[in-house]
């Protein structure tokens, strides 16, 4: 369901998401049609295709308050999950190039350069290039000038998920046990994210991983209750029961 953005007058909304789409359809030609699925504050989503087709855009809104970094912050978490299948998988990045209104906030600019060191070192050779052969690269050929996430499509298949708790509880726990141990390999937080699970392949997996936190850029040790507000486990079980309620 599409969200509504505060303080957009509709006809604004319209006009924006028709350029938003056009820009879309000039980059990715073969894709066809461009469907509006969500908003935010900072970016929009439409899907294409069909079925196992389907494809998901995320593209930032033109106006969003949202630096380069933050961007390329999501598409590398993204991919580094998504290659032991906790995620969708990355299809195409579009870097940002936009300067961003917080610009001038030198030292939240140079927080973006260090995750992105951090999150490219959690990758191994492989992924890595795997990551820079789905970036591509900006010039004359690409119109859009906003970031582009383009990522396979996911649907939240609560029914299967019900169904798998129901015949085998152990699987599920053997699920949140391992991506509880990818998580802390990665010094990663899923603070603001969303789980859902692929009935697809029967794994749970992340949608929507801006809201990571990237834990080692902080010094020592990484204390989950002082820092995040409450165990890695129990905020797994928290999504876990957001899932159900989809």
């Amino acid at each position: 369901m599409a969200a509504h953005i505060e303080g957009e007058h509709p006809g604004e909304r319209e006009h924006r998401l028709s350029e938003v789409r056009k820009g879309l359809q000039d980059l990715f030609p073969a894709s066809g049609e461009m469907k509006h699925l969500a908003s935010g504050s900072a970016g929009d989503v439409f899907v294409s295709g069909e079925g196992k087709e389907k494809v998901v855009y995320k593209v930032r809104q033109i106006t969003a308050r949202v630096r380069p970094g933050y961007w390329e912050k999501e598409a590398l978490v993204l991919h580094l999950l998504s290659k032991s299948k906790m995620a969708p998988k990355l299809l195409i990045f579009l870097p940002d190039t936009k300067k961003g209104a917080l610009q001038a906030n030198q030292r939240m600019l140079n927080m973006d350069t260090q995750t992105i060191q951090v999150l490219k070192a959690g990758l191994d050779e492989e992924a890595l290039r795997s990551f820079q052969d789905v970036t591509l690269a900006r010039g004359e050929s690409v119109p859009v000038e906003t970031g582009v996430i383009c990522m396979e499509y996911v649907e939240n298949d609560v029914s299967a998920y019900k169904e798998l708790k129901e015949a085998n509880p152990e699987e599920i726990d053997r699920q949140l046990k391992e991506i509880a141990t990818f998580l802390r390999m990665h010094e990663l937080y899923p603070s603001d994210v969303e789980l859902v699970f692929d009935g697809s392949d029967g794994r749970l997996k992340f949608r929507d991983v801006g809201g990571f936190r990237v834990c080692r850029l902080k010094e020592g040790d990484w204390n989950e209750t002082e820092e995040m507000g409450m165990p890695l486990e129990e905020r797994l079980q928290d999504l876990l029961v957001s899932l159900e309620r989809f």
